[in-house]
């Protein structure tokens, strides 16, 4: 959530969360009723369910930003915002909710390790994720509409530009009239992995898809088949095609993403021996890798800072606003 209570996709289940434990222990009860201990009470059951003190913070802005649209529309008084408010936010050290620890790099062996046992799509985004520098949000739902690959910088060398959540060249009118832009630049490594995944999806598609992951799982399936395949079999799969009892989803997101790798890290373990077993790790670490492995290679936060998109230094710095030019000339640097 943002400064100005703008909720995101990435919120929903945490929106989700919250609603549903409020409805769940108030329901009954007129919104008009709700005061300072009812949300003293929601809390502490925020609290109760074992989440971090951080999330438990996250859920009271979620419920507050519902009830601040609720009195938009003239469907919650005042008073029951404004009581929501005097709930003051967990400090740490000084309540029951823990601390989460804080995320650690992930080794690019250990990720080249996992790499051998991801299907091709999720490989794909493990790679352009730790080149880029991304957020796994941001890998998981590009669309070809949202890069521009005629950005050509004065050495001549094209970088594709990146803009999540919006249309090819919409950056450069939001830029010049000072607007804020979240821009990836993509350097030579990343197109070629890109471009190939580029061929035959539609402005709206999603570049990878758990489509894909399922027609390479099933190729890599027949590959590894020793017995012939049966009649029945392929009747099966034919009526099934035409009516599926499920189907796959056109995006991944932070779940199905984490737990796509996290399935392949369970796989090699189990043929691993002992002493050679892959630590398990999420996308998020890969960020924190990139931004890290620049701040050791050049020093600067305000590099780092560039290249992860974040508007804040004390952020930055918590990896050990900068011009758009800087992380274009990181892509151009991946690009020799």
């Amino acid at each position: 959530m943002t400064a100005t209570g703008v909720l995101y996709p990435s919120h929903y289940s945490s929106v989700k969360t919250a609603v549903e434990i409020l409805v769940k222990h108030f329901t009954g009860q007129a919104v008009e009723s709700l005061d300072s201990r009812s949300f003293l009470l929601l809390q502490e059951m925020f609290v109760q369910r074992g989440v971090s003190r951080r999330y438990c913070n996250a859920l009271m802005s979620y419920i507050r930003a519902m009830l601040k649209w609720g009195i938009v529309r003239k469907l919650v008084p005042q008073d029951v915002y404004f009581d929501a408010k005097l709930v003051e936010s967990l400090k740490k050290g000084k309540t029951k909710a823990h601390e989460n620890p804080k995320r650690q790099d992930v080794s690019d062996d250990v990720v080249a390790r996992t790499l051998l046992y991801l299907f091709p799509t999720i490989r794909d985004m493990v790679q352009v994720q730790r080149l880029a520098g991304m957020r796994p949000s941001e890998v998981f739902r590009m669309k070809s509409s949202e890069i521009d690959q005629e950005f050509t910088t004065s050495e001549g060398v094209i970088i594709w530009m990146y803009t999540p959540g919006t249309h090819k060249n919409e950056w450069r009118e939001k830029k010049q009239a000072g607007e804020y832009v979240r821009i990836i630049p993509l350097g030579k490594p990343e197109q070629d992995i890109l471009a190939p995944r580029l061929e035959g999806k539609s402005d709206d598609d999603h570049i990878f898809s758990p489509k894909d992951t399922m027609r390479e799982k099933y190729v890599l399936a027949a590959a590894n088949r020793k017995t012939k395949i049966q009649p029945s079999q392929v009747k099966r799969k034919e009526r099934n095609a035409k009516n599926p009892k499920r189907r796959d989803r056109d995006a991944y997101d932070k779940h199905s993403y984490r737990q796509a790798i996290e399935r392949a890290i369970l796989t090699a373990n189990r043929h691993l021996p002992a002493g050679e077993k892959i630590p398990h790790w999420t996308p998020y670490q890969i960020r924190h890798t990139a931004v890290t492995e620049i701040v050791n290679e050049t020093g600067s936060l305000d590099i780092a800072r560039a290249v992860a998109g974040q508007k804040s230094l004390s952020v930055t710095q918590g990896y050990n606003h900068a011009d758009v030019k800087i992380a274009v000339q990181q892509a151009v640097l991946r690009s020799r």
